[in-house]
């Protein structure tokens, strides 16, 4: 792929990119993609304190810019309650030069329009920043807005790009409109250690990392909302766990009865969990050093992959003073299907022709039916998504689709994500294994089950694989007995069945709750008949062959019950469970003749039947 022009500097520890050239007397350089290898180097900051120009600074979220306006209130952020009122009212002030910091929907919805009425002129009187540019190419495919601005920034005098995980762009005009990228080399170490955990256990896993003795809250990173509401309940860490995410995914969490969440970060909890919300360009400043847990889950939440070359290193980042230890919790699927960046550009391109080739057919049509038949299949082809408003592919949409399908490619198994994260230069990898014999497919089926009969069948399940035999040692967080004892806590009914019957038990009637209990019923009364104490008392008291009359066996019975503490009220034809025998009489009163032992392990077979 044809690649821009790259230029160095060097920035040193503790250095902000405004303390060193160019940033230092020119401010960001136009026509310029600055990647500055490290978050936290002060680049939006850099560009709203340059006093010569007027700047429209835009970032992908909401967050950055409420932090940045706290901390610089002369600044102009508008985001949800700041109306193009105020957007006018501060044009028209005195502070000078203009500061404006916006998503790229308040920019084109609000900001714009009111330059555009103003006695300033937009594009000659303004600078335009967009930082963590990278986000244009891997938020496209969700959100299409996010790319609004981007016809607007190539009309701007002066403009540039800005991140610390830039990404390669495709579209034409950067090479057109001669765009260099201007590196910034650290030059300290800035390699951190990060411990990989390959799982098929991701509750498990995490279990054993919250679980850790720690001096300061942790950090958890996990773009799901309803995965995060599910760990949170089977992790039973509610009252210790606060969620930080946007407005809608509140709503999502108490619907799924977890009540402690918030749009805003603060007043943070022994464990914090964040969503992509709060992956770049939000400064959390503490005064401690947390450690940082990142999770993914391929199977349920395909889009809590991480990318090590972007959003890992801007979770490292988030923390303006550094971060303890770092975990990336991660299942695997080798049933991944993922292209090569040739392999998904030959794709889409496929696509795109064979669209064209629709496209001329519905411009050809003329019949009325024909002509439909082909706009539905325009509509729905797969690769339309990939094609602008002009007909075009867009660059923007493409570049998401290699991006996505190198990322995918990583979590095929274990040693391309230890690569993924090598190669980014940032990290130091120390890789670990937890695989149990209870999967995360396992605890999600548990989580969702929707009937009794469906938990009775994926509980016994897990308690089936916790019992069998496992290699001690294998996984430093696990413990069959905890793990059995955690899920009787959850479902005791459930474990008290299991435990009377085992799994066999459940699955002769088919995971079914009333016969399971009914099975249950039937094993007590058994064991309660054949309780070995009562077998020795009963064989002493009575002898074969003999004849007893119904008031003798009742008594011996009865007496026997007492001693024993036994609740089920006896009866003389009780003692045929105990002997071979038959009704006879005994000096003209009712009696049973008994001539031996009966055989107990056969009779209990009958039983159960």
């Amino acid at each position: 792929m044809k690649q821009l022009e790259i230029t160095y500097c060097y920035i040193d520890e503790g250095q902000y990119l405004s303390e060193i050239e160019p940033f230092k007397s020119n401010g960001i350089p136009t026509n310029t993609i600055v990647d500055k290898t490290l978050p936290g180097l002060g680049a939006t900051r850099c560009e709203i304190t340059f006093e010569k120009r007027n700047s429209i600074v835009i970032v992908a979220n909401t967050p950055p810019i409420e932090g940045k306006q706290l901390k610089h209130p002369k600044i102009l952020g508008v985001f949800q309650g700041i109306e193009k009122r105020d957007i006018k009212a501060y044009l028209e002030n005195d502070i000078y030069p203009k500061k404006i910091v916006c998503t790229p929907e308040a920019y084109v919805d609000k900001v714009k329009p009111v330059i555009l009425e103003s006695s300033f002129k937009l594009y000659e009187d303004f600078f335009m920043l967009l930082d963590e540019c990278e986000r244009l190419i891997t938020d496209v495919d969700y959100r299409a807005k996010i790319i609004a601005p981007i016809a607007d920034f190539f009309l701007f005098r002066n403009r540039a790009m800005i991140s610390a995980t830039v990404l390669h762009f495709s579209y034409s005009k950067f090479f057109d409109q001669g765009f260099k990228v201007l590196k910034v080399v650290p030059r300290f170490e800035y390699k951190k250690s990060i411990n990989l955990i390959n799982t098929n256990n991701l509750v498990a896993s995490l279990r054993g990392l919250i679980n850790i003795e720690r001096e300061y809250p942790v950090f958890i990173f996990l773009n799901s909302t309803v995965t995060i509401g599910i760990l949170i309940k089977m992790l039973s860490i509610q009252s210790s766990t606060k969620v930080f995410c946007a407005k809608d995914s509140v709503k999502v969490l108490y619907d799924l009865g977890i009540k402690n969440a918030e749009t805003k970060l603060g007043e943070f909890e022994k464990n914090n969990i964040l969503t992509s919300r709060f992956f770049s360009a939000v400064d959390i400043d503490l005064g401690y050093s947390p450690d940082v847990i990142m999770i993914t889950d391929v199977f349920t939440a395909r889009h809590s992959i991480l990318d090590p070359l972007t959003e890992s290193i801007q979770i490292c980042g988030r923390f303006r003073n550094g971060i303890g230890k770092i975990s990336h919790i991660t299942n695997f699927d080798a049933a991944i299907q993922a292209r090569s960046e040739l392999g998904a550009r030959e794709f889409i391109n496929g696509g795109f022709n064979a669209y064209n080739d629709l496209l001329n057919s519905y411009n050809n049509a003329k019949n009325e039916g024909e002509k439909l038949t082909f706009k539905q299949a325009l509509e729905n082809v797969g690769v339309a998504k990939y094609v602008d408003d002009k007909n075009q592919l867009d660059d923007f949409m493409v570049d998401n689709f290699v991006h996505e399908e190198r990322v995918k490619g990583y979590y095929i198994n274990s040693t391309d994500l230890i690569t993924a994260y090598e190669n980014t230069e940032h990290f130091e990898v120390y890789p670990e294994k937890h695989l149990l014999p209870v999967s995360d497919a396992d605890n999600m089926e548990i989580a969702k089950a929707k009937s009794q009969n469906e938990l009775c069948k994926v509980v016994a399940k897990a308690l089936h694989r916790y019992n069998e035999p496992y290699t001690p040692g294998t996984f430093r967080f696990f413990d069959a007995k905890s793990e059995i004892n955690r899920l009787e806590s959850l479902y005791p009914e459930v474990c008290y069945l299991y435990k009377e019957i085992g799994y066999q038990g459940f699955e002769q009637v088919e995971f079914n709750k009333s016969a399971i209990k009914k099975a249950v019923r039937n094993k007590n009364k058994i064991d309660m008949m054949f309780n070995p104490l009562r077998l020795k008392v009963i064989y002493k008291d009575f002898s074969a062959p003999n004849v007893y009359t119904e008031v003798e066996i009742f008594e011996k019975l009865k007496r026997i019950s007492v001693k024993l503490e036994i609740a089920e009220e006896p009866a003389a034809a009780h003692v045929l469970r105990y002997f071979d025998g038959n009704r006879t009489t005994k000096n003209g009163l009712k009696a049973y003749s008994i001539s031996k032992k009966a055989d107990i392990e056969s009779l209990k077979k009958v039983l159960k039947k």
